[in-house]
C-alpha cells in the first residue's frame, strides 16, 4: 500500500514539475515572439495550440497521389525570420514597397508534401486580438481571406475535407480591390488563378466524396466566375 502511495505522490510531484516546466516554457516562447513583432500573439494562437504543437495530415488516393493535406506549423518555427523568408518569398528587385508588405505575413498553414513552398496560407497578425489571413501564392496571385480566427479556418478546413486548394472558397471579396495600382501589381490582378483553383477542388471533393452534397461549392464557383 505505501508503494501505491509513493507511486502515486511520484507520479504527481513528476506531472507538477513537468507542468511547470511547460508553461514556463511556453511563456518563454510567446514572449520571444512579441519581442520580435512587438504583438502578443497568446490570446489568437493559446487556444488553438500551445507555442510547441502544430498540425499535420495528408490524404492521399490509391495512386498515392496527394489529394488533401493540413500542416499547419509550430508557432515559434512559424515566427522564425528563416522560415518567414523562406515561405514568404521576396526579392530585391521586386522593391522596397512589396517588401514591406510581405514581411507582414507569417506562414501558417503551408502545402509541404503537395507544393512545397509555392501555395500556402499566411497570417498577418494585426493587433492582439486580430488577425488576417490570406492564401499566398509565391507565383501567382495572393487573396485575404474571410476567417477572423484560426479556429474558424481549421473548422472549415474539416468540412472541405482539407483538399488542396479548398481555401479559395474563402477569399474575402470585400477586400480585394483590384483597381489599386499596388493591389493589381503585386498582389492579384483578377480572380483568375481563384477560380482556376476552386475548380480543381471542387473536382477532388466530387470526386473522392461523391454522397456529399456539394452544391454551394458548385453556386460559390460560379458566382466568383462572375464578378
Amino acid at each position: 500500500m505505501k508503494t501505491i502511495e509513493n507511486l502515486e505522490k511520484n507520479l504527481t510531484e513528476n506531472f507538477q514539475i513537468r507542468s511547470k516546466y511547460y508553461n514556463e516554457l511556453q511563456d518563454k516562447l510567446f514572449d520571444s515572439i512579441k519581442e520580435q513583432i512587438g504583438i502578443n500573439i497568446e490570446k489568437l494562437y493559446g487556444k488553438v495550440f500551445s507555442s510547441n504543437n502544430g498540425f499535420e495530415l495528408t490524404f492521399k488516393n490509391s495512386d498515392n497521389l496527394i489529394i488533401g493535406e493540413l500542416n499547419v506549423l509550430r508557432v515559434h518555427y512559424s515566427f522564425a525570420p528563416a522560415i518567414q523568408e523562406r515561405f514568404i518569398q521576396v526579392y530585391d528587385e521586386w522593391g522596397e514597397e512589396f517588401k514591406t508588405f510581405a514581411r507582414q505575413f507569417y506562414p501558417l498553414d503551408i502545402y509541404k508534401e503537395a507544393l512545397d513552398s509555392i501555395t500556402l496560407t499566411a497570417v498577418k497578425i494585426i493587433d492582439e486580438e486580430h488577425l488576417e489571413l490570406w492564401i499566398w501564392n509565391n507565383a501567382g496571385q495572393k487573396y485575404k481571406l474571410k476567417f477572423k480566427s484560426i479556429e474558424e479556418y481549421l473548422e472549415a478546413g474539416v468540412q472541405f475535407k482539407f483538399v488542396i486548394f479548398w481555401q479559395y472558397f474563402y477569399i474575402d471579396n470585400d477586400a480585394m480591390d483590384f483597381s489599386d495600382p499596388f493591389t493589381k501589381e503585386w498582389v492579384a490582378f483578377s480572380y483568375s488563378d481563384a477560380i482556376s483553383r476552386m475548380n480543381e477542388a471542387l473536382e477532388t471533393l466530387q470526386e473522392y466524396f461523391p454522397k456529399e452534397d456539394w452544391s454551394y461549392q458548385e453556386k460559390e464557383l460560379e458566382r466568383v466566375k462572375d464578378l
